[in-house]
């Protein structure tokens, strides 16, 4: 049954005009496209939290080559220049594999790397998003980094890698464990916020310009992960794509952690509406489940205090456990768990989970 939280009026009256549309929409809170807080008491987390009203002007992103490397010490009373540092990218075609010593050790032949295509979310993370948003729960966060120690090899010399890693918030977090953390985001404003905040705290962080599509380097990590509600964004052949690179920038025996939408949640509270107070904004989510493509779909309407309007259509992929389980094994991964969410670690309750969080071990090349 539908639930309406409000109606037409009342949202005309302060301000949020709906499109005319027969659709009706859902809100799913784990999607990581909101600023809504998960009710739990608030603990302290040594990363600490963004305020974005605090950053500073004196840092930028160059280009979607660039890291921007915190070498900063807490110590240091003024504000130290942002080191640059060019990631080369290979654009030779891919070698064949050498001659297999045994039919036993074949492998497989490289994928046709796949066409890139525009997405809802290559503009989306603006600085308008980021009013949207509220503080993120302390303890959440410290819930998904405490998942996050438990299950990647965090030692000292271990790297690292954070897809998709917003503001900053767990590569932080992590970098207190010694293993070297690289968070790589389209999102300038969130790249601006994680390293003003990873300045202030004096800890070492590198976070890249990038699109998770393009990432290409011939270092290899020790673990990697893709959280936040950052996985089905794209095409099924691009998601694919995304889990291959996984596999490709990892070590073999090296660790991965996954999350995506659980299908069977969405198709269980969908469609509802809800809405929410940003800084200086109205935020309005109808969504609704697209059975033909197993998509969540999003019409997102924001309001803002100075009369400007912006309307969003939000599209993410979502997954049985059974579909998302294939999909990581035909891509060189073993399955070690599977996760309802960060909060109820190795127990998954069908369609009472929002979310799949998969931890994998990369036993062979995709």
């Amino acid at each position: 049954m539908e639930r309406i939280l409000f109606t037409r009026e009342e949202l005309e009256n302060i301000g949020v005009e709906l499109e005319t549309d027969d659709e009706v929409h859902a809100y799913i809170s784990m999607l990581g496209l909101t600023g809504m807080n998960v009710s739990i008491p608030e603990l302290s987390i040594n990363a600490g939290y963004i305020n974005s009203s605090e950053v500073s002007d004196e840092i930028s992103i160059v280009d979607d080559d660039v890291i921007i490397e915190e070498t900063s010490h807490a110590d240091d009373d003024d504000v130290e220049d942002i080191g640059e540092m060019v990631i080369q990218v290979d654009d030779e075609a891919p070698k064949p594999p050498p001659t297999p010593v045994a039919a036993t050790q074949e492998k497989k032949p490289p994928p046709t790397p796949v066409k890139k295509e525009a997405s809802w979310s290559d503009n989306f993370f603006d600085d308008e998003y980021l009013m949207t948003l509220r503080p993120p729960s302390r303890k959440l966060t410290e819930i998904e980094v405490d998942f996050l120690k438990n299950n990647l090899p965090l030692e000292d010399g271990k790297s690292i890698l954070d897809i998709g890693c917003g503001d900053g918030r767990h590569a932080i977090a992590l970098s207190s464990t010694g293993a070297e953390i690289t968070g790589i985001d389209t999102s300038v404003p969130f790249l601006l916020q994680a390293s003003q905040v990873a300045k202030e705290l004096g800890v070492n962080v590198n976070f890249l310009k990038k699109d998770m599509r393009d990432f290409h380097t011939k270092e290899q990590f020790d673990g990697v992960y893709l959280i936040g509600g950052s996985f089905g964004y794209f095409s099924d052949s691009e998601n694919l794509e995304i889990i291959r690179l996984m596999n490709r920038h990892l070590k073999t025996g090296g660790k991965a952690v996954i999350q995506a939408v659980n299908r069977d949640f969405a198709v269980s509270v969908l469609p509802s509406r809800i809405w929410w107070e940003g800084n200086g904004c109205m935020v309005m989510d109808e969504s609704y489940f697209l059975q033909e493509n197993g998509c969540v779909s999003i019409k997102r309407n924001t309001a803002f205090y100075n009369g400007r309007q912006r309307n969003h259509k939000i599209l993410v992929r979502a997954y049985t456990t059974g579909e998302l389980n294939d999909i990581v094994r035909d891509c060189g991964f073993q399955v070690n768990s599977v996760s309802g969410s960060f909060i109820t670690p190795d127990v998954f309750l069908g369609p009472h989970s929002p979310g799949i969080v998969l931890v994998l071990t990369k036993t062979s090349e995709c």
